[in-house]
């Protein structure tokens, strides 16, 4: 083994554990499809890399970018940034209808403690 072989054997091995964890996360409900596919995409994206590093390269220089590992740090921090803007959709998303859930338990439970106001008979 060369020196240069470890590395990208490391980074294949690395991928495919994280490919392992999602799938075994998926199989068992914890985290949704629609999340899972994201990290599943990528994943086969990093194995990519994994496995053929010159594509990074090659894709440094078509966008005029010096190094390879600066235009994966940019990229990766813009997927982070668009990852934690889609959660704070969702988070404000089940805010709202957990406080409008809240409400409707709260009115019922009112409904049943005290049936006689909402009787118009009685």
């Amino acid at each position: 083994m060369t020196g240069a072989v470890l590395p990208e054997m490391l980074g294949i091995l690395a991928v495919l554990l994280v490919l392992f964890a999602i799938w075994e996360t998926l199989r068992r409900g914890i985290v949704p499809e629609r999340f899972a596919a994201l990290w599943i995409i990528l994943s086969v994206l990093l194995l990519l890399l994994a496995i053929f590093p010159e594509i990074a390269t090659w894709a440094a220089k078509a966008v005029g970018v010096e190094l390879p590992s600066n235009l994966l740090f940019f990229v990766a921090a813009f997927l982070l940034l668009l990852i934690s803007v889609d959660f704070s959709y969702e988070i404000g998303r089940l805010d709202a209808r957990t406080r409008r859930l809240a409400e409707e338990v709260a009115l019922l439970q009112d409904e049943v403690r005290n049936p006689r106001r909402r009787d118009p008979a009685g």
